[in-house]
């Protein structure tokens, strides 16, 4: 059982790789203060070759490629979550320990690496239920945990590499690719989000030589590589101080100043859930609070990663 602030949440299977894939997502995660000492909601994962069938009613929505997803309304309220890789989730309106989530997954959803991503796309309409909103992006605090900073962009936008030289720096880790936001009296704050293995592509490695002890056996891992993410220390929730919005291009790392329109426009490309209706309202009044309260750059990275923690602990 881990507990997500008001939500306790008991995510459960009988089947022994969905076990392990369970405990190595939540890994050594500190959890975040509880609202109930037992679990309110559970969710029954089941490893099968054939999945339920499809309901018959027009699907809600339809997302394209690269990940694609199709939302169907649920039988009883909620949604029914259909992803292309071999899996299925019934998310109830009003989910709890008698009315479970309830996934299946098929052996080639596990092998082609979206376990994580059906778990964080199952459980956040009922995150924003309570006032926790997910963002695509990296988040680490410094060491004196006086700035807390959000990298935000999409796979291959160089913003996990630029999080792990902060971490291989000093700085504290936060989050990595679904970073969880919550509205406090104080303004938008991080929270440390499960996931602390990171996988990461070679030229990773290449631009940060010091992460090689941290990684992950291959083997577990089908050739992957894979990054323990935490060696510097879990950072407690911290407040968005600096925004940045990377992508690889060009041989020399240019920083700029963004507009607040134009950051909570990229925040919404990387944030909202068109089909969670219902929620929209609050989620895109965080992310305008979060434009409003942070300071917002976009981000040229060229290949000095390594000479960035000063520009961005600084800028």
């Amino acid at each position: 059982m881990r507990s997500f602030l008001t939500l306790s949440l008991n995510l459960t299977s009988s089947d022994e790789r969905l076990q392990r894939m369970v405990q190595a997502w939540l890994g050594n995660w500190p959890g975040l203060p509880a609202g109930a000492a037992a679990p309110n909601v559970e969710f029954h994962l089941h490893l099968v070759e054939t999945l339920p069938p499809r309901p018959q009613t027009p699907p809600l929505f339809s997302a394209p490629p690269p990940s694609p997803l199709t939302v169907y309304p649920g039988l009883t309220g909620g949604f029914g979550l259909a992803f292309p890789e071999g899996g299925w989730v019934d998310v109830p309106a009003q989910p709890n320990a008698t009315q479970p989530l309830e996934g299946w997954l098929t052996p080639g959803l596990l092998d082609s690496g979206r376990f994580e991503d059906v778990i964080w796309v199952s459980l956040a309409p009922l995150l924003r239920q309570r006032g926790l909103f997910l963002v695509h992006g990296f988040a680490a605090a410094s060491p004196d945990q006086q700035q807390t900073i959000l990298l935000v962009g999409r796979s291959g936008s160089g913003k996990t590499t630029t999080g792990l030289a902060l971490l291989q720096a000093g700085w504290l880790y936060l989050g990595n690719d679904v970073v969880l936001l919550r509205a406090t009296p104080d303004g938008v704050v991080a929270l440390p989000t499960p996931g602390a293995v990171i996988t990461v592509r070679s030229k990773t490695l290449e631009l940060l030589p010091g992460l090689r002890p941290h990684l992950s056996p291959a083997e577990a891992h089908k050739g992957q590589i894979q990054v323990q993410a935490v060696a510097a220390g879990w950072a407690e929730p911290g407040r968005v101080t600096r925004v940045y919005f990377p992508r690889v291009e060009g041989e020399q790392t240019i920083l700029h100043p963004l507009s607040k329109a134009i950051a909570w426009s990229k925040l919404m490309e990387e944030s909202v859930d068109r089909w969670d209706a219902a929620a929209l309202p609050a989620h895109l009044e965080l992310l305008s609070q979060l434009s409003q309260q942070a300071r917002l750059f976009d981000l040229r990275l060229g290949p000095d990663v390594e000479e960035l923690v000063g520009t961005l602990g600084n800028s």
